[in-house]
């Protein structure tokens, strides 16, 4: 409160300052001289205007002019985003409702345990910032010009209501304001002023009630990853629609905001402290799927319902133990799966009937879900762009959330270091990172970087590319019995003159506990 006092005292005190009214004369008096040849303003006593009068005049007119059709073109730019998403959840929609038009993901055969090459902190770093480079020069030839993209985008959102607020954001902001230089974050109720801590918060926030809050669009499989939810518990006061109506409009509209919300975290940079099942990062790449994934998602329908198919006489002797032959449902096409298929499952179409098994149990009840999500994500990260960059699907996982382990020592490395000649200031910063590496378990390491900078996961490109970079004070302002406090703006985290070890840690506990965050 006292910066934002200070800022709005000094811009009144600079703009009513005597150049600053002289400047406001030359441009308006003009103006107001224009004005007085009007048959109305007769009181006015008209003098002729000189040249650079005239100039200043144009240049105010131009300006409003200018302001006039920007505040309109943002404004047609919305009412079009809202008409573009509706017209493409109905399209998708239809599409779908048609018996031989479905999302059939492109099963194929792989090993169980695939080798997975983890991909880099640079990688990462190189392929977030490329793909925005290229999606902001896609959005320039978009637009009649550069000076019609909105510089700021300004979120209002409140804490209890965090995930429906930003799902509705999400449906009718334009890609051009998703995407703008400068975006900020407002929580209704709360005073502070954004210089980056509370729009991580925000994010991170977010993330977290997709995890877990019962209105949530996605829900926990049983490799803890998360996936579109079929449908929402009765009373949740989820964003949808009639409850009974699973596939309702309402609900499949929170899903294309949540896939433009998803793709808005990559380009940004703001992970999210939540873990896409491999199934929807392929999707996402149109990669096709593997035995992996549906081992991963659902084991024992892998062990009892695929594996005895994959012996070489596993179709007879599971015929034999069910007493009857296996059939293809009746409502499966007969050219699905690229061949044309009897109603019997035999030798010849064992694999296509299990891949028919495999898309059911991994897409096969969320088939809308999926394709409204990933017709969002595209909508703001287009797929032609992710497939130009190589994008993998491990490492598009990473992009969205990051790493949920933070390592101590690359934190501690790259973060300022204690320059305090006072001697008891550098061992209370010394027992707080034994602390962090020693004492605090991965899920509190999580906590204790989201409370100091407003994010539970580090930058794509890791510790190094924190901005500001992490730092911790000793404060001589306050007694050891005060909790560390937190200025997520400059992630700094503030201790004080702590006894000992055991301390500092029951101190550091209890703040974590706390949901509160420091402003600058």
């Amino acid at each position: 409160m006292v910066i934002k006092d200070a800022m709005i005292t000094f811009l009144v005190f600079v703009l009513t300052a005597e150049p600053c009214l002289w400047l406001w004369a030359f441009l308006f008096a003009p103006v107001l001289r224009l004005l007085s040849f009007l048959p109305s303003a007769s009181w006015m006593q008209p003098e002729p205007l000189q040249w650079e009068e005239f100039a200043a005049t144009g240049a105010v007119i131009w300006l409003v002019a200018r302001a006039l059709y920007v505040s309109w073109h943002l404004r047609q730019q919305r009412a079009e985003t809202r008409e573009r998403l509706e017209a493409l959840l109905e399209a998708v929609t239809d599409t779908l409702g048609s018996p031989d038009a479905v999302l059939e993901p492109n099963f194929v055969e792989g090993p169980l345990q695939p080798k997975v090459t983890p991909p880099t902190e640079d990688r990462l770093l190189d392929l977030r910032k490329a793909l925005y480079r290229r999606r902001l020069k896609d959005l320039l030839s978009e637009v009649p010009g550069a000076a019609l993209l909105p510089g700021a985008l300004h979120v209002i959102v409140r804490r209890s209501t965090v995930l429906q607020d930003t799902l509705s954001i999400f449906w009718q902001c334009p890609v051009a304001e998703l995407l703008a230089p400068n975006m900020s974050v407002s929580f209704e109720g709360e005073v502070g002023i954004d210089a980056g801590g509370l729009l991580r918060n925000w994010f991170d926030s977010v993330g977290l009630a997709l995890s877990a809050d019962a209105s949530s669009p996605l829900v926990a499989e049983a490799d803890a990853t998360l996936a579109p939810r079929r449908s929402f518990p009765p009373g949740s006061g989820a964003h949808v629609g009639v409850e009974d109506d699973p596939e309702g409009p309402q609900m499949l509209q929170s899903f294309l905001a949540l896939g433009r919300f998803l793709a808005t975290a990559v380009l940004r940079g703001k992970p999210l402290p939540l873990q896409l099942s491999s199934v929807c990062c392929k999707l996402l790449l149109q990669e096709p799927l593997t035995l992996a994934d549906l081992w991963l998602v659902d084991p024992d329908f892998y062990r009892y319902r695929i594996r005895p198919l994959l012996h070489k006489d596993g179709l007879a002797r599971l015929e034999k133990a069910l007493g009857e032959s296996l059939q293809f449902p009746s409502t499966v096409a007969p050219d699905r799966y690229g061949q044309a298929m009897a109603a019997r499952v035999t030798k010849d179409n064992v694999g296509a009937y299990l891949a028919y098994l495999s898309s059911e149990r991994l897409v096969g009840t969320s088939k809308r879900a999926y394709a409204v999500l990933l017709q969002g994500f595209w909508d703001v990260l287009p797929l032609q762009l992710l497939q130009s960059q190589g994008v993998r699907p491990e490492e598009l996982s990473a992009l969205i959330s990051g790493q949920s382990d933070v390592d101590p020592k690359e934190w501690r490395m790259h973060s300022n270091p204690c320059t305090s000649a006072n001697a008891v200031n550098r061992q209370v910063v010394e027992w707080f990172w034994d602390a962090v590496q020693s004492d605090l378990t991965a899920e509190q390491r999580c906590r204790l970087l989201r409370f100091v900078t407003g994010s539970s996961r580090p930058p794509p490109g890791g510790f190094a590319d924190l901005k500001p970079p992490f730092a911790v004070e000793v404060s001589s302002l306050g007694s050891d019995e005060h909790l560390p406090t937190a200025h997520t703006c400059v992630n700094k985290l503030v201790l004080y003159f702590y006894r000992s070890k055991s301390q500092l840690l029951e101190k550091l506990l209890c703040a974590l506990v706390d949901e509160s965050f420091g402003t600058a």
